[in-house]
């Protein structure tokens, strides 16, 4: 499998990129076209440099550094003086930049042409896609997001990494605003589209979680005329959001509806799942290496996607089985003769409640350090106390928060019953590795979750460094 940082071999003509964002040439060049960036510190020697503006960047003021790394040419926005730059560079100017790489990924999208499967939702897309395109690669070589390369325009560069040999590919679609799954799944033109659930996430843009399923049900729209919707079959959110979709779909879940289904659900004792996989007539025994019973989930969307491409049951539970889990996502880690899950790359209500009802799964005593959940607008402090409650609910034995946030978890778990000796409200990473140390024991498990912003990690890198000093 390659991600975005695999060697491109894709080549456009001049030709090819004048026709697919309609742009005028400034100036042609004969320098080769073999890749398209956006970022002159990684471009190589003949990669189409597009300069992208932001609000704090100016990709213009680049172009001069693209033409001295070998770039092939330049695509810039009208009005551009070219300066002293090279008669061998190509330069050629559009409305706006970004729709210009869109296009572009578009156009190599289609001449490619592999199968595609896209995934949106509220919690799991990542894990199912690595999911699937463990599955997808049984037979053959297998495009797919890497980091989160999953956006307006991760999305487009992940696509513009396309290989002529590339037979499949599997990307992601996130968002944080409504309309924004519409272009990525327009762009992509998916084969099958996933859905893996809905959840209270991107609030503060989107206002409410009935507007969060409306957007995840977006993808929808860019899907193929023959293609394929995987659904969440337990979602009743998600069934609601996309009752008006007419094509073909295929649901899942544990409960009795989803045509592909899972159940006898067993967790080993590090909270590896085991579970029976049915499909029609067929039923297969599928053991996860990944932690969590949640993940049960994310293999059946893997899995329908999968049947929609018409992989079988045994090459399934094959591909499933061989997916290991990716750093700072449910990884267990043992230090100071704790068990740490580290799960530091995103939080929202939803997987905040899936860490921690995997975490009250295990053996033994147990914590949670948990940084605030983002981007929850105006009911972040009650999502925030639910948390907490959930947290005493399960039994935990303390809670050590950090964050704007952290009071409202606390209030949550007093509320809930757990004891106040053992709830500790922190402004420190280095400070929560210290109360750890002296609070919680050998041989107990730690969650350390929080969103990407929080920088949970250093959390675990500072226990690890307090272990070597002794």
């Amino acid at each position: 499998m390659k991600g975005t940082g695999a060697k491109t071999m894709v080549l456009f003509t001049i030709e090819d990129m004048v026709a697919a964002t309609s742009a005028t040439l400034l100036q042609r060049g004969s320098r080769e076209i073999a890749g398209v960036s956006t970022d002159t510190r990684t471009i190589r020697p003949g990669d189409l440099f597009v300069a992208l503006k932001g609000p704090n960047f100016d990709g213009t003021a680049f172009v001069k550094n693209a033409f001295e790394s070998g770039a092939g040419g330049a695509v810039v926005p009208k009005g551009f003086v070219p300066g002293d730059i090279g008669p061998d560079f190509t330069l050629a100017a559009v409305d706006d930049t970004l729709k210009a790489l869109q296009d572009l990924a578009g156009f190599h999208r289609q001449r490619v042409n592999p199968y595609l499967a896209g995934i949106t939702g509220s919690n799991g897309k990542t894990t199912t896609k690595d999911m699937l395109a463990s599955i997808f690669s049984l037979k053959g070589p297998v495009l797919k997001t890497q980091g989160n390369f999953n956006n307006e325009i991760g999305l487009p560069l992940t696509l513009l990494k396309l290989q002529p040999d590339d037979e499949r590919a599997v990307v992601e679609m996130g968002m944080s605003a409504e309309g924004e799954i519409r272009l990525l799944s327009k762009l992509a033109r998916p084969d099958v589209a996933v859905i893996t659930n809905i959840g209270a996430a991107h609030l503060l843009g989107l206002g409410s979680i009935h507007n969060v399923a409306r957007a995840k049900a977006e993808i929808l729209e860019g899907l193929k005329e023959d293609g394929v919707a995987v659904l969440n079959a337990d979602d009743d959110l998600l069934m609601k959001a996309t009752e008006g979709f007419s094509g073909r779909r295929i649901t899942f879940g544990i409960g009795e509806t989803g045509d592909v289904r899972g159940s006898d659900i067993i967790l080993d004792h590090r909270g590896r799942p085991t579970f029976i996989l049915h499909y029609r007539d067929e039923a297969v025994t599928v053991k996860l290496a990944l932690t969590g019973r949640h993940n049960v989930y994310n293999g059946l969307a893997a899995a329908a996607a999968a049947l929609a491409a018409g992989f079988t049951t045994t090459e399934i539970r094959q591909g499933l089985e061989s997916v290991e889990g990716a750093a700072m996502r449910m990884e267990v880690r043992e230090t100071a003769g704790r068990r740490i899950i580290v799960d530091c790359y995103n939080a929202n209500p939803g997987s905040m409640k899936a860490a921690i009802d995997t975490l009250a799964t295990l053996h033994g005593r147990k914590w949670a350090v948990l940084g605030d959940m983002l981007e929850l607008g105006d009911t972040a402090a009650e999502l925030h106390r639910e948390t907490g409650r959930r947290a005493a609910a399960v039994g935990l034995r303390g809670l050590v928060l950090m964050g704007d946030h952290a009071g409202s978890t606390a209030d949550g778990a007093k509320a809930g019953g757990m004891d106040e000796r053992f709830i500790f409200v922190c402004e420190r990473h280095e400070e929560a590795a210290d109360i750890l140390l002296e609070h919680s024991s050998e041989g107990e498990t730690i969650l350390v979750k929080g969103s990407r912003g929080a920088k949970m990690e250093r959390i675990v890198e500072a226990l690890e460094a307090r272990c070597s000093e002794v």
